[in-house]
């Protein structure tokens, strides 16, 4: 799927139950009648915007947690897609806040793929990252889910404090057995601001090694290529035919419209971000007014280059005026490095430039 032949739309639900201690997403805990009123706002907002016409889109709601919406705001909600053609309609949920009556109302209404956070299958890392849930409750969800959808991705995270190797295949081995389609596995980051990065600049937990981290990424990539999944991004992994549609149009530097407080969207030149508060966000739709504060000028040749070296398929070189010469220096060392392969006019990064990727991109930036 390419920018030519689909638009993405993300959607942003800011609620939460609780506020998980790694998390740094615009989110936090709000009244019912507050939740009321976005989401009345959010569907006016949807509903009165002007989609490419005959135009597929992706459509992806994240969060925050959409799960925890009351059931009537999701059918508001998802009522609001009705005019619009998708060829992919993602929701993400949590499993202390999806049941089957949620599940019911997202497959009627349209969702045609759920993406659980489950972030791990061992409860005492769970409690340490703030969630909600317990092992037993992820795994009991996953199968649920799978009674409404084939096309179910799990969320897992590693470099957790304390994890080891065989932590995470113990991970592994749970996923694995609930069959998903699809696997996101983040890199836990120290965000500024939020529980985990005070408790780590406190010295009440201390961080992975950075070895012990990269041997994590290395058996992931392994158990699961090997388990069927193609590592076709840093961070996902996906069976045949399977990768989210909507995040590989946003690697592509493909448009996509943002709805919701706190949502970026990118017309194609410019990245725009709405009023990151909720309440002045609904009093905005409500008014008619602008909910759009900040605008961003993009440079497509980094963003191409950045983005490229992201995914397993790599760039397209040739798209990029004189990159041979401009870049020289910098293939050369990747080259060196074993960060990338060459293919005719496509670079791709290797397993090494994968994990690396920081490394690999700032050779570019010289």
């Amino acid at each position: 799927m390419t920018p030519a032949d689909s638009q993405g739309i993300y959607v942003h639900i800011p609620f939460c139950r609780k506020k998980c201690a790694y998390c740094d997403f615009f989110s936090g805990i709000y009244s019912e009648e507050i939740q009321d009123a976005y989401v009345s706002a959010l569907a006016k907002q949807i509903k009165n915007t002007a989609f490419g016409h005959n135009q597929t889109h992706t459509v992806y709601i994240g969060g925050g947690t959409p799960s925890s919406l009351s059931s009537e705001n999701l059918v508001l909600l998802l009522s609001s897609f009705k005019n619009v053609s998708f060829s992919e309609f993602t929701v993400e949920a949590n499993p202390e806040s999806i049941d089957e009556d949620k599940l019911r109302i997202l497959k009627g209404r349209g969702c045609n793929r759920i993406s659980i956070g489950v972030q791990s299958f061992d409860d005492k890392y769970l409690k340490l990252l703030g969630r909600l849930h317990n092992s037993d409750e992820a795994k009991a969800a996953v199968e649920l889910a799978h009674k409404y959808f084939d096309n179910i991705s799990i969320d897992l995270i590693f470099g957790i404090p304390g994890q080891t190797l065989a932590d995470i295949n113990n991970d592994l081995d749970r996923a694995l057995s609930l069959s998903p389609a699809h696997i996101s596995y983040y890199s836990l980051i120290y965000e500024q601001g939020t529980e985990l990065y005070a408790m780590r600049k406190n010295h009440i937990v201390q961080p992975v090694d950075e070895d012990i981290e990269a041997d994590m990424f290395i058996e992931i990539g392994k158990r699961l290529e090997n388990s069927g999944f193609t590592h076709y991004e840093i961070s996902n992994f996906a069976k045949r035919d399977m990768e989210c549609r909507h995040n590989l149009n946003y690697w592509a530097q493909g448009k996509y419209y943002g709805f919701g407080a706190g949502a970026v969207g990118f017309d194609g030149e410019k990245r725009y971000k709405i009023v990151a508060d909720v309440k002045e966000y609904t009093r905005r739709i409500l008014n008619g007014e602008s909910v759009t504060d900040e605008f961003e000028d993009v440079n497509p040749e980094f963003e191409k280059i950045m983005l490229g070296l992201r995914t397993k398929r790599g760039l397209d070189f040739s798209e990029i005026k004189d990159f041979e010469n401009k870049y020289k220096t910098a293939l050369k060392d990747a080259v060196l490095y074993d960060l990338i392969k060459v293919k005719g006019k496509r670079i791709m990064p290797t397993d090494e430039g994968m994990l690396k990727n920081n490394e690999l991109c700032l050779l570019f930036l010289k």
